[in-house]
């Protein structure tokens, strides 16, 4: 399946197939801010109260490009592409936003102020100017000192920001922030771990991407191995339910009730001109050319979009579970919701996690499953690769009886960005090391679950997240093929028992079985220290 309209010489195709193209050639017909400038709030200007009156209006979809684009779909099936390479989740967002004519809808965990996000955040504006309501809600858990940057983009009278469950300290420094999450850790350690985005009702992108360098494959000292799908039909309304829940909770604050000093127009000049700067620099940039270079880019430019239909629905939790007000129960948490696909089960599950503790209970079931014939396999970071030390920890303690039980299990390696498919990428990625990011269930080859939801008792108990289950054997295989490059002997550590011994089995470049006793390729003073932090760390918070 296609988008169809791609294929004739339209106007829409053209747009979408140049996407790209047209944050390269931009120049100073505007900057990042420049549109915020003239559009700051001056009396008789667009208000907070204007701005949600709008958003309650009835919005007509169904004359959009996008909607013109998608294909008709029958038994309320929905279509997808996957996007596991961070050059084509970039570009995927820049042409939504793009074809965008009535709502942007982005809903993250982080939204980092680097090269990618600023080009985002650009082609944002961009969408703003031209009409489009722009709705970001972010997690406040990483916003210190960015409440003016985000009043610039806020004092748009398209573009409205609300920060979810935040904290009342708002300078500039996170010294207290964190005073006040010692004297309210109920409410604060519960975070909002959901990354959508809705493109006019119509297309969503859905996955473990926050928004950020390290996400997009751009230069960063890690780089997530990550994995998103592009979803159009009944499953992008779906999404937009989840974030309506979330935008009209009472726990999404909006970001004027919480900065209220207006920034001077010396100030937003002075960021203009920054931000003008590095967006030249940026599109001038080796990661421009990745870009290009990717198979989506190749499918815009052959004016088609492959798309894999399948039924679909979306699971997520809901905006009360971060402040610990429900109870875990399976009409209103994924949690309950995922055990029971995971229970229909009868030839193979595949767990993969960046953060896998799946505490005595979660190891108890998943034996279950081994012992009824059920072939249980997981991938998760090695300690060498993780980006949350501290968490490897809760992951250690159940490796042995996890291996007792029949589970197999692998460690991503740190070096995988020397190998395969990322080595062409090597040049721009300098010293970049891979971590293991992808969130992903699959069940025999019959379920596809992709979202933002980890392994753990923090994605399980206190984090509110999002996932999508998709039902289509076509795109299982085509997520298994992956899991499996990822798990061959120079891309992953096999871990195994000799004894009541720890074993991790790998390939070195030379194409020779290597061994290791310890957790490979760290130093003492690093396994000491996760020692010790093992004794510390409560699990429920990892």
């Amino acid at each position: 399946m296609s988008i169809a309209p791609l294929a004739s010489k339209t106007k829409t195709g053209k747009r979408l197939r140049h996407a790209w193209y047209r944050l390269l050639r931009t120049r100073d017909r505007g900057s990042l801010i420049k549109g915020l400038i003239q559009a700051r709030r001056k009396p008789g200007s667009v208000t907070e109260s204007e701005k949600s009156s709008r958003e309650k209006q009835e919005v007509d979809f169904s004359s959009t490009r996008l909607a013109q684009l998608c294909p008709a779909y029958t038994n309320g099936e929905s279509a997808f592409r996957l996007l596991d390479d961070g050059h084509e989740a970039f570009i995927a967002r820049l042409s939504l936003i793009d074809l965008a004519e009535r709502t942007l809808d982005l809903q993250y965990y982080i939204m980092r102020d680097d090269e990618t996000t600023r080009a985002l955040l650009y082609a944002l504006i961009q969408a703003a100017n031209r009409g489009v309501r722009v709705r970001l809600l972010l997690d406040d858990i990483y916003a210190v000192g960015r409440d003016l940057e985000w009043s610039l983009l806020d004092a748009h009278p398209n573009i409205e920001m609300r920060l979810f469950n935040p904290f009342m300290a708002r300078g500039p420094f996170g010294l207290s922030r964190f005073f006040e999450l010692l004297g309210n850790a109920v409410r604060l350690n519960r975070r909002m771990h959901n990354k959508l985005f809705i493109a006019d009702n119509t297309a969503v992108v859905i996955g473990g991407r926050n928004l950020g360098n390290e996400y997009f494959n751009a230069e960063s000292d890690t780089l997530f191995v990550d994995l998103d799908v592009l979803g159009v039909g009944p499953i992008a309304e779906q999404t937009t339910r989840s974030f309506e829940d979330f935008w009209r909770s009472e726990f999404a604050v909006p970001l004027t009730s919480l900065h209220k000093q207006a920034s001077s127009e010396a100030e937003l000049r002075r960021r203009a001109i920054g931000y003008r700067k590095l967006l030249r620099d940026f599109r001038g940039s080796g990661y421009f050319q990745d870009v290009r270079d990717t198979q989506f880019v190749r499918e815009l430019a052959h004016q088609s979009v492959a798309l894999i239909p399948g039924r679909a629905y979306a699971v997520w939790d809901t905006p009360e579970k971060a402040i610990g007000k429900r109870k875990l129960i399976a009409g209103e948490h994924k949690g309950p919701r995922i055990i029971e696909l995971l229970k229909q089960a009868r030839e193979s599950i595949t767990l993969i996690s960046p953060y896998f503790i799946p505490g005595a209970l979660g190891v108890e079931r998943l034996a279950d499953y081994v012992a009824t014939g059920v072939q249980v396999q997981v991938l998760t970071n090695a300690l060498v690769s993780t980006d949350v030390p501290v968490v490897h920890t809760g992951y250690a303690r159940y490796r042995e009886e996890l291996l007792k039980a029949g589970v197999q299990l692998f460690e991503l390696r740190p070096d995988t960005l020397d190998r395969k498919q990322w080595k062409k990428r090597r040049k721009q990625l300098g010293r970049s090391r891979a971590s293991l990011h992808t969130k992903l269930i699959l069940i025999d080859d019959q379920y596809a679950l992709i979202g933002s939801a980890n392994l753990d008792p923090r994605s399980i108990f206190l984090n509110t997240e999002f996932t999508c289950v998709i039902e289509s054997s076509v795109i299982v295989k085509q997520l298994k093929q992956l899991y499996r490059e990822l798990c061959e002997p120079d891309q992953s550590f096999a871990v195994s028992l000799s004894g009541d011994k720890l074993q991790w089995h790998t390939r070195n470049r030379n194409a020779e079985v290597v061994v290791f006793d310890r957790e490979p390729m760290t130093g003492f003073w690093k396994r000491l220290g996760m020692k010790l932090l093992s004794w510390l760390a409560p699990e429920f918070l990892l």
